[in-house]
């Protein structure tokens, strides 16, 4: 599957679209899809330049989803 990167909280329309830009060139993106209480972020791969850019332009990073090896982890980040 990859890794999910979640978002806490909903965007709207403008911050969505800016977030859509930061990410779609980065390597292995694949998806973003947001409900009433977050963001969810799909990649194949590493995820670390990703971080990187969503906690530098202020977006509030909640935990990261690895089920890479098929097993599922979850990483609450404070």
């Amino acid at each position: 599957m990859g890794k999910v990167i979640i978002l806490e909280g909903k965007l709207d329309e403008q911050r969505w679209l800016k977030l859509y830009e930061l990410l779609k060139n980065m390597p292995g993106f694949r998806e973003m899809v947001q409900n009433y209480a977050s963001v969810q972020i799909s990649f194949e791969g590493g995820i670390s330049t990703a971080l990187q850019v969503l906690i530098s332009e202020g977006f509030e990073v909640y935990g990261v989803v690895d089920s890479t090896d098929k097993i599922s982890k979850y990483i609450t980040l404070y």
